[in-house]
């Protein structure tokens, strides 16, 4: 009896010490795989362009692309004044923004297909809560928070977006590029 007892707690100690070792080599391996996720957004390209929200003029990033769309403005310190990101959607439907991994205070504004704004959000630091358009939008633009205000940019104020993009990274030709135009505001090839 004693000599089964004494196997038993042999087993239990081994599975103990082998459960502790997988447990930290799947710690690891996570945590290299974060370390390289974040490494691969880092790498992201954005391109910019200048834009204007009525009359007032800003020079923003596009984001374009699910990756592009997903790291937004994640990880960074600062926003110049004047400077944000221009989040370009495929086709409108309702979107979601959160803050996650973001310490810049931000306002986003929701645009429809025609350029116009539609409404704008206070955005929190490193908040979770999703902040929803409340209809279908194609273009959503993050400015640090207050910009809408303090440029007295009111509910159906119109994006225009004049500026050359670059399809090369979005599986087109090398030297095609689209214009992208206020009226009637779609994508010209």
């Amino acid at each position: 009896m004693p000599r089964n007892s004494l196997s038993k707690r042999a087993l239990v100690k081994h599975l103990s010490i082998s459960f502790n070792r997988r447990a930290l080599v799947r710690w690891w391996a996570g945590a290299l795989l974060s370390v390289g996720v974040m490494a691969g957004a880092a790498e992201l390209d954005f391109e910019r362009c200048a834009i204007q929200v009525g009359d007032i003029p800003f020079n923003v990033e596009l984001a374009r692309t699910p990756a592009q769309r997903q790291q937004g403005l994640m990880h960074r310190e600062l926003l110049k004044k004047g400077e944000g990101m221009l989040f370009i959607f495929p086709t409108s439907r309702v979107v979601a923004f959160w803050m996650k991994d973001t310490s810049i205070p931000l306002t986003v504004g929701y645009f429809n297909a025609q350029g116009r704004l539609l409404e704008w959000h206070h955005l929190t630091p490193f908040s979770l809560r999703s902040v929803y358009s409340s209809q279908p939008v194609r273009y959503a633009l993050e400015l640090n928070r207050g910009e809408f205000r303090a440029n007295n940019i009111a509910i159906g104020a119109q994006l225009a977006i004049n500026c050359q993009i670059s399809l090369a990274r979005h599986h087109q030709p090398p030297l095609q590029r689209v214009q992208i135009s206020v009226a009637p505001f779609h994508l010209a090839r």
